[in-house]
């Protein structure tokens, strides 16, 4: 009997978001419904999926699949299989990428088949975003992706195919990936590059950076090779990314120099930051910002003070963080400041820099901003304020739902001194 009423009890739950989903039209909501139904599915509710799919509005359609693949029963596998030749494509692709994480190669062999007959970028995409290896591995999918980029010429499809050729590893792919390096004539022969250099490859590696001394790399790509250059771990070729740094004119270059130096943590950038921090240009003077922020300690206290006084605000949030990092209470008071800004988002910065800040201090801060005028503010302080608080003094009890005016009494009472 218990069995009986649990299981309608999750029909009437399953039906009564079914019918959210049909009335709704906002993608998020739209998400959000899938994610309870994605709880609440059992093997018996494919029936009611299944009607739904076959009855409902097309934009939910994925939404449903998804779910109908999460049922994970017979009945489920055998609906999705009916599904490979029915409906839009992105459908068709939900329902593959379904069943292959249902471990049923049918899946695998739909989405291959897919790519060549997809017409649209949506379509397109819609099937790259299920090719990448941690999703699908195999020959067949390795060869679909390379006969994809030999037609394809939309760059943000080629991108994407890219990346998905080069995270399968394959040595077909990997060969692909190589001859598109060399092709002076492909647009994408530094993303191709950029995959191998980030494998470690030695050659690949100084072909990058040569390239990038000599100026052949455009803008757009340089911060992709010197990403790549950085995700390899070449602390080596530090020196040789500061000259390079040095002599660059292009400020989106610039800028994405200093980011893989602060990444690599050179030890002798600090020298140049403080220099790059005070140029006009917006791109290098915010990258050189930002960099101090991340590698300045104790000798740099001033430089940080100086970034804290100027008038980008999440500049001046970043420098309260770090400030607090060594321990100065110039960054609670700055933090202070900005719970009072009118703009709410740069209030709720300065909440989740209070988070992390953990000390008492900051709990008095946060437990202030939870009568902020905006709601989102106000409940981020009252859950930022009960974390805090839990790690800070896991000895002391308190009602983590107890209203704000309770934790503020509480607090009052049993404050550490």
């Amino acid at each position: 009997m218990t069995a009986l009423i649990l299981c309608l009890l999750a029909l009437d739950e399953v039906t009564d978001l079914l019918a959210r989903l049909r009335a709704t039209s906002d993608p998020v909501q739209m998400y959000q419904i899938e994610n309870s139904l994605q709880q609440a599915v059992r093997p018996a509710h494919v029936p009611l999926l299944v009607r739904e799919i076959e009855t409902g509005a097309p934009a939910a359609r994925p939404h449903l699949i998804r779910v109908l693949g999460r049922a994970g029963s017979k009945d489920a596998q055998a609906a999705l299989r009916a599904l490979l030749g029915k409906h839009e494509m992105a459908s068709r692709a939900e329902a593959a990428y379904a069943l292959k994480l249902l471990d049923d190669e049918s899946g695998m062999k739909m989405l291959v088949g897919l790519l060549p007959k997809a017409q649209t970028t949506e379509d397109k995409q819609a099937i790259l975003q299920k090719l990448y290896a941690y999703y699908v591995t195999g020959p067949e999918v390795v060869a679909a992706l390379v006969r994809f980029l030999e037609t394809e010429r939309e760059d943000l499809l080629r991108r994407m195919a890219i990346y998905s050729l080069a995270s399968h590893k394959h040595p077909a792919g990997e060969a692909a990936l190589r001859k598109m390096a060399e092709d002076e004539k492909d647009p994408h022969r530094w993303e191709a590059l950029a995959t191998i250099v980030r494998s470690g490859d030695e050659a690949a590696v100084e072909r990058g950076l040569k390239a990038l001394e000599e100026g052949k790399v455009p803008a757009s790509a340089a911060s992709i090779l010197l990403n790549a250059i950085e995700n390899a771990g070449q602390k080596a070729l530090v020196p040789r990314l500061r000259d390079l740094l040095e002599k660059a004119a292009d400020s989106s270059l610039r800028a994405a120099l200093i980011r893989s130096l602060v990444s690599l943590k050179d030890e002798k950038l600090l020298g140049l930051l403080g220099k790059y921090a005070e140029e006009a240009d917006l791109v290098v003077s915010s990258a050189a910002t930002e960099g101090i922020l991340q590698l300045a300690g104790r000798s740099q206290v001033d430089l940080i003070k100086k970034i804290a006084g100027q008038g980008n605000t999440m500049h001046r949030l970043r420098a309260a963080e770090a400030l607090l990092a060594l321990d100065l209470p110039d960054g609670l008071e700055i933090l202070k400041e900005e719970l009072g800004n009118a703009i709410w988002s740069y209030r709720l910065q300065a909440v989740y820099a209070l988070g992390r800040a953990r000390r008492r201090e900051a709990v008095d801060l946060l437990l202030a901003a939870m009568d902020d005028g905006e709601e989102r503010v106000r409940s981020q302080a009252r859950t930022t304020v009960v974390g805090s608080l839990s790690a800070l003094y896991p000895y002391l009890r308190f009602d983590p739902n107890a209203s704000p005016e309770k934790l503020k009494a509480w607090w009052a009472k049993n404050r550490p001194k």
